[in-house]
């Protein structure tokens, strides 16, 4: 993807964005201090410690940068792959904080990796190259990050990665019950709509050969940067409830720090089976000609309602999967494009999806639900709860008519 030419701009986009956060974040913060500052003196009196709470949000912003900043640099990694070696240098003191301890004289990869985040940043203002701004949906797709890493890597999100990923563990392991973790390493299953890479991940640690599927070069980016640069668990903190600034329950809420990762896929060593993450859209890659019948099994959480036309998800997966493969999935159906007026999206209830799947060739051999937020913050006044789909179907070998 990074290797085309829209996929090149679409990385160099997300770059800028996540390069651009802090200041982005400390301006809309200070239209907030604006605000308190226009207030009447006996109202702001009413706001004791105010002022303090503002420079609080800013720190917090910028614990966030020092995380972005590295997540862009595997964006430029990408970009720039034949970039000179990162020097080596002390930690720098302002990352030391969230950076892990370096050992004897060398430096840890994160500050490398900032370094060569400011190393490309330089050599693309001396080529005078002037892109343009990230758009506020750049910005909250940055943001959106922050909630996910918080959300696949951190302790935070652990109650909800077990009602999403572990009934696609649990029907996995169902699926394939005659083979132990020790000989899945055959069996391949793809994760389409792969995300941060958690769920592919923990399919990887269950044995499997996993393929992860991601479009988004910002999500791309930042799954990089923690499967293959966190060599320490709960080394980088991030502040990813930072910009709700309603329904909040105390100060202490919103700027609360989340650990990540949890776990440090860098440390873990050789999984037992392969495992990767490819760039770009799932039917232009999965509906190539030597994609048919390759899997053995396709694993799907919240993304077969990503598209505009859920039967082209359908045949996509059918054609991919081998006779007797085994499709599972946990997920909603939003209807991403649902309210895009520009976009025309055909939205099945479940029964009607049901339906369409057995035209289609896949035997539905168990259904059910799951409850379950996505993305949330747990300590927030308001939370909105999923009643997901739950399926385990499997591919007959009928070639779609």
């Amino acid at each position: 993807m990074a290797g085309t030419d829209s996929g090149r701009a679409a990385f160099a986009s997300a770059a800028r964005a996540y390069e651009g956060y802090e200041a982005h974040a400390c301006g809309v913060i200070g239209r907030m201090r604006w605000a308190h500052d226009t207030l009447p003196e006996e109202h702001r009196a009413l706001m004791p410690g105010r002022a303090a709470h503002f420079a609080q949000m800013e720190a917090c912003a910028g614990g966030n940068q020092r995380v972005l900043s590295a997540v862009a640099a595997v964006g430029h990694a990408a970009l720039f792959p034949g970039a000179a070696p990162v020097p080596e240098g002390p930690v720098p003191a302002e990352v030391e904080s969230v950076a892990p301890p370096a050992t004897g004289t060398g430096t840890t990869r994160f500050e490398r990796l900032l370094q060569k985040a400011k190393d490309v940043r330089q050599a693309r203002e001396k080529a005078a190259v002037a892109p343009p701004p990230p758009s506020e949906i750049d910005h909250d797709r940055v943001r959106s990050i922050l909630r996910h890493l918080a959300r696949d890597w951190s302790d935070e999100g652990r109650a909800e990665r077990a009602a999403c990923y572990t009934p696609l563990l649990n029907l996995l392991a169902d699926a394939f019950p005659e083979e132990g973790v020790a000989c899945r390493s055959g069996i391949k299953v793809l994760v389409p709509g792969c995300g941060l890479g958690r769920l592919a991940y923990e399919i990887s640690r269950a044995g499997f050969a996993v393929e992860g599927n991601e479009i988004s070069a910002y999500v791309l980016m930042a799954a990089g940067w923690v499967l293959n640069e966190c060599p320490t668990a709960e080394a980088h903190v991030i502040h990813p409830y930072l910009h709700q600034t309603a329904n909040v329950m105390s100060r202490e809420d919103m700027l609360r720090g989340i650990r990540i990762p949890d776990v440090a896929p860098a440390a873990d060593g050789a999984p037992p089976s392969g495992f990767g993450i490819t760039a770009g859209d799932f039917l232009s890659v999965y509906t190539a000609p030597e994609q048919a019948g390759a899997w053995d099994a396709v694993a799907t959480s919240f993304f077969i309602d990503t598209g505009r036309n859920v039967f082209a998800y359908i045949d996509a997966i059918a054609q991919c999967l081998k006779a007797g493969g085994r499709w599972v999935n946990v997920g909603p159906l939003l209807y991403h494009f649902s309210e895009v007026q520009s976009a025309a999206c055909v939205e099945l209830t479940a029964e009607e999806l049901f339906a369409a799947m057995e035209a289609r060739g896949f035997r539905v051999v168990w259904r059910g639900t799951a409850e379950s937020t996505y993305a949330a913050n747990a300590a927030s006044m308001l939370t909105v709860s999923y009643r997901s789909v739950c399926f385990h179907a499997v591919w007959d070998g009928v070639s779609p008519s």
